[in-house]
């Protein structure tokens, strides 16, 4: 809430928005941050099943809750002229996240199976615990299948950026989350602007790069920083501007260190979302950077009717790097399970275990996704693309 009061959102409407955990004190942490009319009290739900870490947990034992948030979330739509959509944040390392989020998801698909959803979902990262590559690994089908657009990111790519981006050693979670939230905000800065009308649908059906692989990577920069946000509380000099823009490619959110070199190699197509920066910027980034791509879509935010609109961009992108990714997760998935670590509290809560091979053989069903969206590995650094 702090992200999205610091870029203004708040000043001009209400947040309609659902805060859910299982965790009491993170509950207690954000009802203190409601004093300012931006959220009322209702929307603040406590679930009543502690998920405990696993995914099964936090899917068949908080259907009482489950069933609470959603009536809760028709009340938000009725307050809707027109309900463009419905943005899911989740952690998928968590059980409560990837459990009850997969429950959620279910029953949202069932009570607005004309509304377009789209998923932010932080992913555990290559030195991940088996646990959490289990409950990563068992709601993906239900975030990738039911969502129109999943964005992608891992902690530890979000400690690496604020390491390097923001000067920020040894981030905490907090520096983390509030990131994490900032990325959520520069995309939900589309639809803020009354001026210029933009249907999230439509939205997806132009910006987002081969949107039938609906899994995204994506990075962020911000080159200049009037507010001086929580993390840092500098200023970074406008003519820094161009280094902070090719930055976006150095690196994602979602690190790996098996990266091919070249963004031609790895780069299907790619959509770059900016806020605060002129056009003669963005025109002047784009002749600097030498890759060229097929699809290349810079779009304007709003300024959202505030003189400190911090400078921000954030790319979206259909990137190789998710397959290696995803092959990382696989591979700690086959040597947990082969082993059968920690099955047992999975499937004594009422899981399944045919689902534990259903979830390994559809991760791998998405790396083939990117085969047959015609980004397939490059051996050669001189083949055409």
């Amino acid at each position: 809430m702090q992200e999205y009061k610091e870029e203004g959102i708040g000043e001009e409407q209400k947040l309609r928005a659902l805060f859910i955990d299982d965790d009491s004190s993170q509950c207690s942490k954000v009802r203190k941050l409601v004093n300012n009319g931006m959220l009322d009290l209702d929307c603040i739900v406590q679930a009543r099943e502690y998920a405990g870490g696993t995914y099964d947990i936090g899917y068949y034992q908080n259907q009482n809750s489950a069933d609470i948030c959603s009536d809760k979330i028709r009340l938000l739509a009725e307050q809707t002229d027109t309900l463009e959509g419905i943005i899911l944040y989740a952690n998928m390392c968590g059980g409560f996240g990837s459990g009850f989020g997969t429950r959620l998801l279910d029953m949202i698909e069932s009570d607005f199976k004309k509304c377009t959803v789209t998923s932010h979902l932080v992913m555990p990262s290559g030195g991940a615990s088996i646990v959490e590559v289990y409950n990563s690994a068992l709601s993906l089908t239900t975030f990738s299948d039911k969502s129109k657009f999943c964005m992608v990111t891992t902690r530890q790519g979000v400690a690496e950026y604020l390491e390097r981006m923001e000067k920020v050693q040894y981030p905490s979670i907090n520096e983390i989350q509030a990131v994490q939230a900032r990325v959520g905000i520069t995309y939900l800065s589309l639809f803020q602007n009354p001026k210029v009308p933009l249907r999230m649908d439509s939205y997806l059906a132009t910006q987002i790069p081969y949107p039938r692989i609906n899994l995204a990577l994506s990075s962020l920069a911000t080159p200049h920083n009037d507010l001086g946000n929580s993390l840092t509380r500098r200023v970074i000099h406008p003519d820094s501007s161009l280094s902070h823009w090719q930055s976006l490619f150095d690196k994602s959110i979602v690190p790996n260190e098996r990266r091919p070199n070249s963004y031609q190699q790895r780069c299907a197509a790619l959509s770059l979302l900016y806020s605060g920066c002129s056009l003669k910027d963005v025109a002047c980034s784009e002749k600097e950077i030498p890759f060229k791509f097929e699809e290349f879509n810079p779009q304007p935010i709003s300024q959202l009717q505030t003189p400190l609109t911090r400078k921000s961009a954030l790319m979206l992108r259909n990137d190789k790097l998710i397959t290696l990714h995803f092959s990382e997760i696989g591979k700690i998935f086959d040597k947990g399970y082969s082993k059968r670590m920690f099955v047992h509290w999975f499937v004594g809560s009422g899981l399944e275990e045919g689902l534990f091979t259903e979830s390994r053989e559809d991760l791998e069903a998405r790396i083939k996704d990117w085969e047959y969206g015609g980004v397939e590995t490059a051996e050669d650094g001189d083949d055409e693309y």
